[in-house]
């Protein structure tokens, strides 16, 4: 009775033990790991036993811990190995709609043409995070990243030969045609990303993309689109105001930014920043927008 108690621990039924317990498995150390394995029945046990552990393994099944609440029958396991499926993978499937057998075994990547110069992985949004877009220019790029991704399968895929550079590769990344995108470059390890905009161009956008986030004014394309060519960048601190708040301190900064174009006009921006800092001293969250002189100056006395 102890030796089925000890096989229950890896969730091996009553049946199944038996059998891996006739073949000389000992439940407190089993040559692979059950982890990957539903083993309800003696049926099940005997697939199992149908491939030895140093296969199973070689195939990437059994082979480390996993926490995962998908699982798979033998058969079935021993279906995907052959098909170069390991149970990572498998469970990436899974997780991604793709629940069973046969499924995984005809799902694959949506398409990405080979000649597209601009390559936008949209995901379906998620309620709380949103969906942060995935970016490229090469195709193979992108094939590749959505081979390893299942999960972004189901995404929008905008392919089309327009350019598309990186602004922030972690944050953004723009269009020709004065498109911004929020989303991850994706990056190769093989190749540095393409050139990116002008030093001061990135901080302009930076800042824009932090007004988006707040509605204010300045995502209106004819506030943004001449400082994609800003070729100097200028920025001072002209006010600061802290409010003690019963253990907590808001700290904010009214910032101006002056930008100069190629034709020698200068553009300012304003930009407030809030720090909250917590009762033990750590700083919490903080929040940049941009927005007029006028607007800027009443937000930095307005509680947030």
């Amino acid at each position: 009775m102890e030796y089925i108690e000890q096989w229950e621990r890896h969730l091996v039924a009553a049946p199944a033990a038996a059998v891996l317990s006739g073949a000389g498995w000992v439940a407190a150390n089993p040559p692979i790991v059950l982890d990957d394995f539903r083993i309800d029945t003696a049926g099940d046990a005997h697939d199992l036993l149908a491939l030895t552990p140093e296969q199973w393994g070689a195939a990437g099944w059994g082979a480390s811990p996993s926490w995962s609440p998908w699982r798979f029958d033998p058969a079935g396991a021993a279906r995907l190995a052959d098909a170069g499926i390991t149970s990572a993978r498998a469970r990436a499937l899974a997780e991604a709609g793709h629940c069973s057998v046969e499924a995984m075994l005809c799902a694959t990547p949506p398409a990405v043409p080979q000649d597209a110069t601009r390559i936008i992985i949209t995901p379906q949004p998620d309620p709380i995070i949103g969906a942060p877009a995935f970016v490229t220019t090469d195709p193979a790029l992108a094939r590749g990243y959505l081979d390893r991704f299942p999960e972004l399968w189901d995404a929008t895929i905008t392919a089309d030969h327009a350019t598309v550079v990186p602004v922030e590769p972690r944050g953004w990344a723009l269009t020709a045609d004065g498109e911004l995108v929020a989303g991850h470059w994706i990056d190769s390890a093989d190749e540095a990303p393409p050139q990116s905009l002008p030093p001061a161009a990135v901080a302009a956008l930076t800042l824009m993309a932090g007004a988006c986030n707040r509605d204010e004014l300045i995502p209106d394309t004819r506030h943004w689109h001449p400082l994609r060519t800003a070729l100097t960048h200028h920025s001072e601190t002209v006010g600061r105001r802290s409010i003690p708040e019963l253990g907590w301190t808001r700290d904010c900064w009214l910032h101006r930014h002056r930008f100069t174009l190629p034709d020698a006009c200068e553009v300012i921006w304003w930009q407030v920043r809030y720090c909250e800092g917590g009762m033990s001293g750590a700083d919490g969250q903080v929040v940049e927008y941009s927005v007029h002189a006028d607007t800027a100056r009443t937000a930095l006395h307005t509680p947030h």
